[in-house]
């Protein structure tokens, strides 16, 4: 028993000698790579960190020549020895590897986010011609739950003040939704939606994680995102449905386009949507700035996964959405509700 407590002994610690070894070889070797660009230890490793998250973490990742384009950055970064003289070098690299959809923001910046007070538009709904119902989603920038929760309340206040008229067709107009919290609308649009898997968010890897509405709940996967204050409710009559998407129907908007997409009795009119369809995450360093990427595509519930844009089924050559009669885009949704 004694020799083999004092083989473990010895065992760790060569285990510990090894690991200071490789330690003190790994500062020795950052130290000579941040000297070499005349930059502190500090910013090297704080660049070299947001650099690691972009090329294990971007959507886009696997097709991109991250040596040439570290090289770049690197060089954009020479003389910092703040963490905050790497920015521009950041902001560098966002820009070669073509990420649009996220952003990378300071910790001041980030502190104006946090405290800006969002406003958003209440869903505008009305009774059109031929008992056709309108819906009309805008963006949604969600700050808390109670925000949530009175989003979801005026979407389902709608539908059911429309289905009280004993509707069964329906226009979903999302053409000005240029993103927000999906799941928010998407609880909201709970009683139109037919399944209780809707969509998915799709990993690099190719594992997919479900989005799930059930009970007045909607989920990622197992993990509840927002579960409804109302009671559920169902429509009077099964839907018919036409969802309007545009340029403009951007990020979440274009998730919940997604969500009936493969939908039974649903039908796209419009324009191509923005091309932003995919989940963005944020990674936030040590001196508290935030870089949010994209890191997942989305896919509808027939497993088709969307990597740019979404595209209608009726393209329709209008300029904007106008939410009158004379808009040509409502007026092809109200034929084929009515005709087809």
């Amino acid at each position: 028993m004694y020799w083999r407590k004092k083989k473990i002994f010895i065992l760790i610690s060569l285990l510990l000698i090894c690991v200071c070894l490789f330690s003190g070889y790994y500062l020795k070797i950052t130290i000579q790579k941040a000297n070499s660009y005349s930059m502190s230890t500090k910013a090297f490793l704080y660049l070299q960190k947001a650099l690691n998250i972009m090329e294990k973490k971007f959507i886009y990742k696997d097709t991109i020549d991250w040596d040439s384009i570290k090289k770049e950055v690197y060089k954009k970064a020479e003389g910092s020895v703040l963490t905050s003289d790497t920015y521009p070098a950041i902001q560098l690299a966002r820009s070669l590897i073509k990420e649009n959809h996220g952003f990378f923001a300071s910790p001041s910046q980030m502190e104006l986010l946090e405290k800006e007070e969002f406003r958003f538009e209440p869903p505008i709904y009305r009774l059109l011609e031929k008992n056709v119902a309108y819906l009309s989603l805008f963006t949604f920038p969600s700050t808390s739950d109670e925000a949530d929760q009175a989003y979801n309340k005026q979407v389902q206040t709608a539908i059911r003040a429309l289905d009280s008229s004993n509707v069964d067709k329906w226009i979903i107009d999302l053409r000005k939704n240029q993103g927000g919290n999906m799941w928010a609308m998407l609880l909201g649009l709970g009683p139109l939606l037919d399944k209780e898997c809707i969509g998915f968010f799709i990993r690099n890897n190719g594992e997919k994680i479900p989005w799930k509405h059930k009970k007045n709940t909607v989920k990622q996967g197992n993990s509840c995102c927002l579960k409804s204050s109302l009671p559920p409710y169902q429509l009077k009559n099964t839907p018919k449905i036409a969802v309007l998407i545009g340029n403009n129907t951007a990020s979440s908007g274009e998730a919940v386009a997604v969500a009936f997409s493969g939908q039974k009795n649903v039908r796209f009119f419009g324009q191509h949507t923005s091309g932003f369809a995919n989940a963005t995450y944020p990674f936030f360093l040590s001196d508290g700035a935030c870089l949010l990427l994209p890191v997942m595509h989305f896919s509808n519930r027939l497993g088709q996964i969307f990597y740019t844009n979404m595209a209608p089924d009726e393209v329709i050559n209008a300029n904007e959405a106008t939410n009158s009669l004379k808009d040509p885009t409502i007026e092809a949704a109200i034929d084929w509700l009515c005709n087809f």
